[in-house]
């Protein structure tokens, strides 16, 4: 019996629900319904474009740091030759070197080369790996962004990766020949780069408010 009560109720609702369909107000009913998904829809594809936004630059501005590190270099020898022994091992202990960097620089005949050799590659291969994981971001990330954004950031970073790539060149050939022109242009256009690609993430994140005030 109560099997028969629960499938009239629901052939009732059912009935029901055609006859509100038909009417204005089920129409309305429906289209404040379809309006909401829509809007609900937008707000979190807009929320996903921001936080891929957001993600995308901060790695960005990191690769950007590593890079003119490693290029605009200004590196400070300690001297060396007036350490004592005391002075050094502190040195050695106090320093982020590794124990192969550390024996390099024991058994070094000229520690104060040895040591901006060290350095250099440091800088190298942080801006290598700054470059890498912003790339990585990107290409994780850039779905969520519009293309023409994706591609602002894709140019910026292949800039970038030249620039590291002719550091890392020139310090593993020296004397080669190797030139500077990636080198040059990057720190001739750094700000301006850096400006741009801001300027054109910043107006996507708050295009709403700009908008606005229109």
């Amino acid at each position: 019996m109560w099997i028969l009560q629960t499938v009239a109720a629901a052939l009732a609702a059912f009935v029901a629900f055609l006859v509100l369909l038909r009417s204005k107000w089920g129409e309305a009913y429906l289209g404040q319904r379809f309006e909401r998904v829509l809007a609900d829809r937008g707000k979190r594809s807009n929320e996903m474009e921001s936080n891929a936004i957001k993600l995308v630059w901060e790695k960005f501005v990191e690769a950007y740091l590593a890079t003119h590190a490693c290029i605009a270099q200004t590196i400070q020898v300690p001297d060396f030759f007036s350490m004592s022994a005391a002075e050094f091992a502190t040195f050695l202990s106090a320093g982020d070197f590794s124990e192969s960097q550390k024996q390099q620089l024991i058994t070094a005949q000229d520690r104060q080369k040895t040591y901006s050799d060290i350095l250099t590659w440091t800088l190298i291969v942080k801006a290598q790996h700054a470059i890498f994981n912003a790339r990585l971001s990107l290409r994780k990330h850039g779905i969520f962004m519009p293309p023409a954004l994706k591609d602002d950031f894709a140019e910026a970073l292949d800039i970038l990766s030249e620039a590291q790539a002719e550091q890392q060149m020139d310090h593993q050939n020296r004397q080669s020949g190797i030139g500077q022109d990636k080198r040059s242009s990057f720190l001739e256009e750094a700000e301006a780069i850096f400006a741009e690609l801001g300027a054109a993430a910043n107006q996507r994140l708050f295009r709403d408010e700009l908008a606005e005030k229109k």
